[in-house]
């Protein structure tokens, strides 16, 4: 896919039968992979999404790298999860982006005030 989406279906690692998404900041360097469980969770200790231990979310915002490439006078849409922005993206909604969770970062506030500005 234009994302990159893989399945790692390897023995051993942090993301092991998972939906592997990789993590770009807005220069297009590749800062982290998330890990989405596909289907039912298999009990309850499961985690849903898994990211590597020392990344911070609240730094980056996913899809940045492309959205902030469309015109300044495009709106542009914040979303929550990887994949309701990959959805956008591919309904032709080009400037989106997520927070990877529910909550904005002062951080993510500034990257979207400010894309060129780190």
């Amino acid at each position: 896919t234009a994302f990159g989406l893989g399945f790692f279906k390897g023995e051993k690692g942090l993301m092991v039968g998972r939906i592997v998404i990789p993590i770009r900041n807005v220069k297009s360097e590749l800062v982290a992979y998330a890990g989405r469980w596909p289907g039912e969770l298999p009990d309850e200790n499961t985690p849903k999404y898994k990211l590597p231990p020392n990344f911070k979310k609240s730094l980056e915002l996913f899809n940045g790298d492309r959205a902030f490439k469309e015109p300044a006078d495009k709106p542009l849409i914040i979303v929550e999860g990887f994949f309701d922005a990959i959805k956008l993206h591919q309904h032709g909604w080009r400037k989106v982006v997520s927070l990877m969770g529910s909550t904005m970062s002062a951080a993510q506030e500034e990257l979207i005030r400010h894309p060129c500005g780190r």
